[in-house]
């Protein structure tokens, strides 16, 4: 019995070596380079004795996943070369991409110009919904605030029922748009020029920050989490291991992973939106509610659901159906004077429920109803506010103000390059003290001030460009005539 227990305690305690061996690292050290396992190994008895230990196998994953991706680990002096390199191309081959999207949307457009052109829907002016792009201004300074000192006590809402309300709007005011100029999506051009357009809305400031904090800080990420990065793939991959982390080159970036790659599949989604009565509509949207709501609460060890794309996906699918509820309640009840009182108990309601001491789930998906009702509100203010009404809310002046409207187009820009001003100021500070004033204004203020410089000097003269490249002045001779024969069927 001796001789058989002596290999087996031999091997317990070897493992148990391994475990508080120093090699495996601190998430903030990163692990040492004796901890990756060659390539031309394979597992060893020691390993496979991990992998069939229940506890071990749930405890350490991440550790035996870091052991055979060396690749996974956080980048050392020699890795930053290549990294860089890697950047660089992935922003080349997406960049290819939206280019050559942009041409071939062009060329059909030369095809299908006369079909559309006397066929298509009506371009209609899209409403304008001020009220939610101040909510949206005030979501991106707490968020902002949030990552920097780690607290939600600027804000009734959490960091994490913010983000679901970005999805939320994302979805919301894009299918609102699309449904207001009736664009069906059935023609395959239609699908290339919204890719093409979401491409370049999220792209440069997203590449700018990227290549920011790659080039001009010191970056820790491997060269798997560069590539995931710039080709936005970081969100399929929501793996935590113990000193390498999928997020590394730019956290706040998963959100625009996320969005992107649900984006990608809108206009699918648009085409399968429940058509028939306000009541099916209102089915549809509990279920998907409800569905999102227990999707929260399911837990995978060394696996986070809310950084996974395609649950990400729920949050802007119920955005574009309150989209759709929202025009069929305002075409149902055009004059009703009460979408102010209602837009304020609304938010009003979304407030307290995010202060209650409910499970997180049943919060959750108040929240969430809530911010439902606060949508279809706003859209019906606008629409009767249109004929010169006033809808009678409080809480709408205050959201409609000029400054946070205004702010609302720089909200991206000041989320996406947060990560950079926050590191650069820690720079700074490791060489010389900074007061803490001076601070607390770079890293409230740096964002939105660079924001503001990325939009108007990056962003918008990208845009303007591929929208020349896509439909530009030099039109093909069939787009110009189509062009004529509407004009002179309007005279």
């Amino acid at each position: 019995m001796l001789s058989f227990s002596s290999p087996t305690l031999a091997l317990l305690c070897a493992t148990c070596a391994l475990h508080v061996s120093p090699c495996v690292g601190l998430p903030e050290n990163g692990p040492g380079p004796e901890c990756a396992l060659p390539a031309e190994q394979g597992r060893s008895l020691l390993q496979i004795s991990q992998l069939s230990t229940p506890a071990a196998r749930n405890v350490s994953m991440a550790t035996i996943l870091e052991s055979f991706y060396p690749f996974l680990c956080a980048a050392d002096l020699n890795h930053k070369v290549e990294v860089r390199e890697l950047a660089l191309l992935c922003v080349l081959a997406v960049a290819v991409i939206c280019v050559s999207l942009a041409r071939c949307s062009r060329d059909m457009a030369a095809t299908s110009s006369r079909s559309s052109a006397s066929g298509g829907p009506s371009r209609a002016t899209t409403i304008r919904l001020d009220a939610l792009d101040g909510l949206r201004t005030l979501f991106t300074i707490h968020i902002i605030y949030y990552h920097r000192y780690d607290s939600d006590s600027l804000w009734w809402f959490s960091s994490n029922h913010e983000v679901t309300m970005f999805f939320m709007l994302s979805g919301f005011v894009q299918c609102l748009a699309d449904l207001t100029k009736g664009v069906p999506f059935h023609s395959q051009r239609e699908i290339v020029v919204f890719i093409a357009r979401r491409l370049g809305r999220l792209c440069p400031a997203y590449y700018a920050a990227g290549l920011w904090i790659v080039f001009g800080l010191d970056c820790k990420s491997g060269v798997a989490q560069t590539v995931a990065h710039f080709l936005f793939l970081q969100t399929l991959t929501p793996v935590i291991c113990t000193s390498s982390h999928w997020f590394a080159v730019n956290g706040p970036g998963w959100f625009v992973s996320a969005l992107l790659l649900v984006s990608l599949f809108y206009p699918v989604f648009y085409r399968m939106l429940p058509r028939g009565s306000i009541m099916k509509q209102c089915f549809v949207l509990a279920v998907v509610i409800a569905l999102e709501g227990i999707l929260k609460q399911i837990h995978v060890p060394n696996f986070t659901l809310g950084w996974f794309a395609p649950v990400r996906a729920l949050p802007f699918v119920i955005g574009m159906l309150v989209a759709q509820l929202a025009r069929s309640v305002c075409a149902s009840f055009p004059d009703w004077p009460g979408w102010g009182r209602l837009f304020d108990a609304s938010l009003t309601m979304a407030l307290l429920a995010s202060l209650t001491n409910s499970p997180p789930a049943i919060q959750g998906m108040c929240i969430t109803a809530c911010f439902t009702l606060v949508c279809i509100s706003c859209a019906g203010m606008a629409a009767y506010d249109s004929n010169n009404n006033k809808s009678g809310s409080f809480l709408e002046p205050l959201l409609s103000c000029r400054l946070l409207v205004a702010a609302s187009a720089y909200s991206y820009g000041a989320y996406i390059y947060q990560v950079g001003v926050f590191n650069t100021v820690d720079l700074f500070k490791g060489r010389n003290p900074l007061p803490v004033s001076i601070e607390c204004f770079v890293c409230t203020c740096g964002p939105w001030l660079i924001a503001m410089f990325s939009k108007h000097c990056l962003e918008d003269p990208l845009n303007t460009g591929l929208g020349k490249m896509m439909l530009g002045a030099e039109q093909p001779p069939d787009l110009k005539s189509a062009s004529a024969e509407v004009e002179a069927n309007r005279k």
